[in-house]
């Protein structure tokens, strides 16, 4: 039931953008999926959730792809802004 909990309502504060939330979250999801495993003697579902929902967590949010002859240190020289 708890790793139900956790999986929905990280998912719901990545929705919302609230990061300053969710953190802490991820980290007792990822906790309590790896034990749930431990118990069962297998990979259960709910660990690789809560690595997708780490690796979300840690994602890069915005790439710079540097304009052709542009310095690489100047952000503002971005083909895509983001």
């Amino acid at each position: 039931m708890e790793l139900n909990v956790l999986g929905s309502f990280t998912d719901a504060l990545f929705h919302t953008h609230a990061i300053d939330e969710v953190e802490p979250l991820v980290a007792r999801f990822l906790e309590a999926a790896k034990a749930e495993s431990v118990k069962q003697g297998r990979l259960h579902f709910f660990e690789l959730q809560s690595v997708l929902a780490s690796s979300r967590l840690h994602e890069v949010v915005c790439t710079c792809t540097p304009r052709v002859g542009s310095p690489f240190t100047l952000l503002g020289q971005c083909i895509s802004p983001c």
